[in-house]
Formats: structure tokens, C-alpha cells, sequence
């Protein structure tokens, strides 16, 4: 059973119902170019950010900033494909098609006590495997608990953690009863 609103410490309420776009890809800007890469599921162990970073400086970057959707511009880049195969080799997400990112997902088990399921790892099966079925139609909530960390508003389809193993929820929360 989840906590009302408000007894949790931190929790995230009735977040974004509306996921924003990445700006992944290459785009042209009036003064170059920048190169959009997401982190999936929103983070990324940090030797493989510091092996890109290390090679965007080496590849002329003046800039590295943050972006919606829990993406990453490089700006000032002198060979900006040269980059990004070397980003999709490290395992982040440097097409927009990617179908992680129409997927939300914590940290779930075992990073994350309240997690009852490996979340990332049923988020990378599920885009290997079934990419064809994530559309821009849909987001896929794989939440290792009912709190919803990862995507605190509704989604089209969710996975959630329980004592029990998973539920399924259609059209709402992990804090929904699942089916």
C-alpha cells in the first residue's frame, strides 16, 4: 500500500503527465552544429560519460549542456559523427528512434531498496527485443514499486513491482492497483 500524498519525504506528486521530446540527433545551429545524445532511462554509469566527454574535448567541443528529455547538446564539435558512433558504441541513445526512449524506467532492484524488480533490465530486453511495439504512441512505465519515481504521471502501459513480483497497469500510475 503506498502512502497518501504528502506522507513520503521527497516523493515525487502528480509530476509531468507530458514527456518532452530529446533533442537527440545532429542539428544545425546558426553558428555550427550540436549533437543531441539521451542517457537511457536517464542516467548512465560515469566512466563511459567521462570516455565521451574526454573525446568531445579531443574533437573540439565548447560546451556540453544539459537538455529535456535527459539528453546531452555538444556544441562546437569539429566531426560531430565521429562522436556519436562513439556514443552508441557506450551504449547511449544517439537516435531519436531509439525505443528507450519511449520507455520510462527507475533504477529498480538491486540499486534501489524499494525496487522489487530489475527494472533496467527488463527496459533494455523489452527494447531489443520488442522495439517494433514502442511507437511514438506509447510510453512503457517499468517501475521497480508503486512510488513511480521514474514517470510519477500516467502512462499508456506500466510494470510495477510488487511482493508479489509485477503487475500490469493500462492507462495509469505504478501507484494504480495493477492487473
Amino acid at each position: 500500500i503506498s502512502p497518501l500524498v504528502g506522507e513520503m519525504s521527497g516523493r515525487t506528486e502528480g509530476g509531468a503527465v507530458e514527456r518532452h521530446r530529446s533533442p537527440i540527433g545532429l542539428f544545425n545551429l546558426n553558428n555550427g552544429n550540436a549533437l543531441g545524445i539521451g542517457l537511457p532511462y536517464g542516467s548512465m554509469p560515469a566512466q563511459p560519460l567521462i570516455d565521451l566527454a574526454a573525446q568531445a574535448a579531443n574533437l573540439g567541443a565548447t560546451e556540453i549542456r544539459l537538455a529535456p528529455g535527459r539528453a546531452l547538446l555538444f556544441l562546437g564539435l569539429s566531426a560531430p559523427s565521429s562522436l556519436q558512433v562513439s556514443a552508441t558504441t557506450l551504449g547511449l541513445v544517439t537516435s531519436p528512434t531509439d525505443p528507450r526512449t519511449r520507455i520510462a524506467a527507475c533504477p529498480g532492484a538491486p540499486a534501489c531498496a524499494s525496487g522489487g524488480i530489475a527494472t533496467r533490465a527488463i527496459a533494455e530486453t523489452i527494447a531489443a527485443q520488442s522495439a517494433d511495439l514502442l511507437d511514438t504512441s506509447l510510453i512503457l512505465h517499468i517501475s521497480g514499486c508503486a512510488k513511480g519515481c521514474a514517470h510519477p504521471g500516467a502512462a499508456a502501459l506500466t510494470l510495477v513491482g510488487d511482493e508479489n513480483g509485477a503487475g500490469l497497469v493500462g492507462d495509469g500510475t505504478a501507484k494504480a492497483l495493477p492487473a
